[in-house]
């Protein structure tokens, strides 16, 4: 005798099968499908409780109902299909001949359908799965991109995440622990264990500017001629690259040799730290080089104009592909860290003047920003040891108006670094305190800017010497790598 389980489900049972009894008008065969359902459905019942004799406590729930009601609406089904002739034309005259409720109607053409059902839900849960898993990879990259906006400063793709893991083991800023150790004639030993090299080391002319206020370029401070280093600004050299792998050793080496012949030839920077990490000084440091060009910068006590004359020009042997980052090499990395310590601790440089040139670069004609766009983006700050200024309003649009082009929009993969949106608002701020059109402060502007380029020029003997053609060099030389 079959065990009654907690829930009574004989008149439940019942309930179901009546609603399926139109489809037998003769009594002897609706006896016969009762008594052959219900067969069916006490056996897979009894499987069930078998199955569950451990937890037995389920059968006092409405799942066990639930599950139990679906096992006998299927046992149902499978009688019925018996009857149900297999031409279509007569299937319909057989439905439409029985009285059967619209529930009944339903779940017995679900049945008939099932296998296309079940490769349309197969389909579902393939779809599914394929956008769960795209769901992933898409989180998996707007993850990364977050982590490398945040720790990377800007950096993306692998270089970026390179320069953020090399810096986490490299130490921090202390000017009290930097020295020179050793001088010989070919290279300088620093405590960090940097060796300076200087075989193309080269004489250009002495530094010499003017400083201006921070607030208002207009105003002339009455300070006297400056000479210190101030400052630093970082540079690709835009060279032909080739791949960085061991079989290309001599290859790489004969390229940096010719790259730093090159920059003593054209005397355009301070330092360059090629492929390998090893750095050489080519303009000595109490020298200016031919590496910034048209270019304004502003800390928080002035001014700079045309910083070839007070910040040192430290170029990475890389370039950047439009709309990609410029990859430096492990080396490079440590060593750009390590001499930005050195220099620091040497000339008292403040943080805020550790900068790029693509961030301080513009066009004397049509006053644009960006004339010279390495590392106008993706420079990893942090890995030099100082603080991002991406961020930071650039001199050139908050003071002094400076647009910009689509070329430049366009070399940076569609947008400026963030600074920018900032300045130009300070900038309009500035012509509304003013009472002036922004345009009308714009063309001021300009035209101070002549004004101190002059000045700078009075600075020179005159000649080869000239600070104009020292300008103009560093932008025509800039261009033509």
């Amino acid at each position: 005798m079959m065990k009654q389980p907690a829930v009574d489900l004989t008149l439940i049972y019942t309930r179901i099968l009546e609603r399926y009894a139109a489809f037998f008008p003769r009594p002897e065969a609706r006896l016969r499908f009762f008594n052959s359902t219900i067969a069916k459905q006490v056996s897979r019942q009894r499987k069930a409780e078998q199955v569950l004799k451990r937890i037995a406590f389920i059968e006092k729930t409405p799942l066990y109902r639930w599950v139990m009601e679906s096992m006998m609406h299927r046992a149902i089904i499978e009688e019925l299909s018996k009857l149900v002739p297999h031409s279509r034309t007569e299937r319909k005259e057989f439905l439409r001949g029985a009285k059967v409720s619209l529930g009944a109607r339903f779940l017995f053409w679900m049945y008939r359908l099932r296998y296309p059902l079940y490769g349309v839900g197969i389909g579902a849960v393939a779809l599914l799965l394929i956008g769960l898993y795209s769901l992933t990879m898409w989180s998996g990259q707007r993850l990364n991109q977050y982590l490398a906006a945040k720790y990377g400063r800007g950096g993306g793709g692998s270089a970026g995440m390179l320069a953020t893991k090399v810096a986490q083991y490299l130490p921090g800023y202390d000017p009290n622990k930097v020295w020179m150790v050793k001088k010989e004639s070919d290279f300088e030993l620093f405590s960090n264990g940097v060796r300076v090299l200087t075989e193309f080391e080269t004489d250009n002319h002495p530094r010499n500017y003017y400083l201006y206020s921070k607030d208002d370029p207009l105003k002339n401070l009455d300070l006297p001629v400056q000479h210190q280093i101030v400052g630093i600004l970082y540079h690709t050299t835009e060279g032909e690259l080739v791949d960085f792998q061991p079989g290309n050793n001599d290859d790489l080496q004969r390229r940096s040799h010719g790259l730093m012949a090159y920059v003593k030839k054209e005397k355009s920077y301070n330092y360059v730290i090629d492929r390998f990490g090893q750095i050489y000084r080519i303009v000595r440091d109490d020298q200016a080089g031919f590496h910034a060009g048209h270019s304004i910068w502003s800390d928080n006590k002035y001014t700079y104009v045309s910083l070839n004359e007070s910040f040192l020009g430290v170029a990475f042997e890389t370039n950047t592909p439009e709309n990609a980052v410029a990859q430096l090499t492990e080396a490079q990395i440590v060593a750009g860290r390590q001499l930005t310590a050195i220099l620091r601790s040497r000339y008292n440089i403040e943080d805020a003047n550790c900068t790029t040139h693509g961030l301080v670069s513009i066009s004397q004609g049509n006053m644009l920003i960006g004339y010279h766009h390495d590392w106008a983006h993706n420079f990893q700050f942090e890995a030099m040891g100082v603080s991002d200024k991406y961020p930071i309003p650039p001199a050139t649009v908050a003071k002094y108006g400076c647009g910009w082009g689509d070329e430049i929009v366009t070399k940076m993969g569609g947008s400026l670094w963030a600074g920018v949106s900032v300045a130009e608002a300070e900038f309009k701020q500035r012509a509304e305190q003013a009472r002036l059109k922004p345009d009308e402060l714009r063309r001021r502007m300009k035209e101070r800017y002549s004004e101190q380029l002059d000045m700078m020029r009075k600075l020179r003997e005159s000649g080869s010497n000239d600070t104009d053609q020292a300008i103009n060099k560093a932008d025509s030389t800039d261009s033509n790598r």
